[in-house]
């Protein structure tokens, strides 16, 4: 994924593999 886009790529990764109540969190 690119990096120029910031912690948008992260976040999804992230909020896919995580439960939806990490995505609070993350925000």
């Amino acid at each position: 994924m690119p990096t120029a886009v910031g912690q948008s790529p992260c976040a999804l990764t992230v909020s896919a593999q995580l439960p939806p109540r990490i995505q609070l969190l993350q925000l």
